[in-house]
């Protein structure tokens, strides 16, 4: 069996892009063209490399195992043809970021990134942290920010996968407009604002909320921070946030602005709310074995300074309209 290196990087996109179609985007050929050539691939090496459905594409167990030794074969023909002259290949790192990191914290690692690597290509998807997972355990990203949430008691690290470490870690709080008043008896309905089905963040309030015995019922919900917040300022409800994320666009809208008044954690005790445990943001990276792992080591490590410095930054805006 001699594999084909143009049916192997023709796989590893199909893999990346999550489809024929879009694969056939990036390698220049039609879809059906990519089609047969991973059909040609699976014939060459007597297995089954994906499973298809109308959600796109996953690999199967020997196409995980295929993947890892086409990508470095791949990374050594392209260093090789680099190396004797050739036209240096574009390297493509691929990143999925949570929303609240996407925006401006985002911006300034990119710019980061670009100034010390400028013949890298960085591809970002921003999507909900459960979704990330989801892409990086299938090969389709390099580098993930995603979110968990320690439950409340928990007081030790839960043990973590080798290729992911914690970067923060921080109260989840329930916050509200400040001034908002919930309803205060205890079987009285929580109005909640919340991220759409599959946040961790609304995993953990319901959880908490269901434990403790207190209704609830979500007035909005939404994949937009701006729309969530919004909500929030106008009184619609409460929802469980990280300092960062509450105070993430408040800079330009305060308590006279259109929306309403600035956002402020609830006091638990006082409102007879249950504790949410705490919010923790996690850098997971592949360990490649490939000229692009330099790359990646830079980014995961302007990553976590952007990560810290922006959680800081925002915990002290908090504390200054706090005081």
């Amino acid at each position: 069996m001699q594999l084909d290196l143009d049916l192997l990087r023709t796989f590893a996109s199909v893999v990346d892009t999550g489809g024929f179609g879009r694969a056939g985007m990036r390698v220049h050929r039609s879809q059906s063209t990519v089609s047969q050539q991973v059909r040609k691939l699976e014939e060459l090496t007597g297995k089954q490399l994906l499973l298809r459905d109308r959600n796109g594409v996953m690999l199967t167990d020997d196409g995980e195992l295929l993947l890892a030794y086409a990508r470095r074969m791949l990374a050594l023909h392209d260093e090789a043809t680099s190396a004797l002259g050739g036209q240096a290949p574009v390297r493509v790192l691929r990143v999925g970021v949570v929303e609240d990191f996407a925006g401006t914290a985002w911006m300034h690692t990119l710019a980061d990134f670009v100034r010390q690597r400028p013949a890298v290509r960085l591809e970002t998807v921003c999507d909900l942290s459960v979704h990330l997972q989801r892409q990086y355990a299938r090969g389709q990203l390099d580098l993930i920010v995603a979110k968990d949430v320690l439950p409340p008691g928990v007081h030790s690290p839960i043990d973590l996968p080798g290729d992911c470490e914690l970067v923060w870690s921080e109260p989840l709080r329930w916050f509200a407009a400040r001034g908002y008043q919930p309803p205060a008896a205890h079987s009285a309905s929580l109005p909640l604002v919340l991220f759409m089905p599959g946040c961790v963040y609304r995993q953990a309030a319901i959880q908490s909320l269901e434990l403790g015995g207190r209704p609830w019922h979500a007035v909005l919900s939404t994949q937009s921070l701006h729309g969530l917040q919004a909500a929030l300022r106008a009184g619609m409800g409460l929802s469980p946030l990280n300092t960062a994320a509450a105070h993430l666009h408040g800079g330009s809208h305060g308590a006279g602005s259109a929306l309403g008044a600035e956002l402020a954690p609830l006091d638990e005790t006082r409102h007879g709310l249950p504790p949410l445990g705490h919010s923790r943001y996690l850098l997971r990276m592949t360990p490649l074995d490939t000229p692009a792992a330099d790359d990646l080591r830079l980014l995961a490590q302007l990553v976590r300074q952007q990560v810290r410095h922006w959680h800081a930054q925002h915990t002290r805006t908090a504390m200054e309209l706090a005081a």
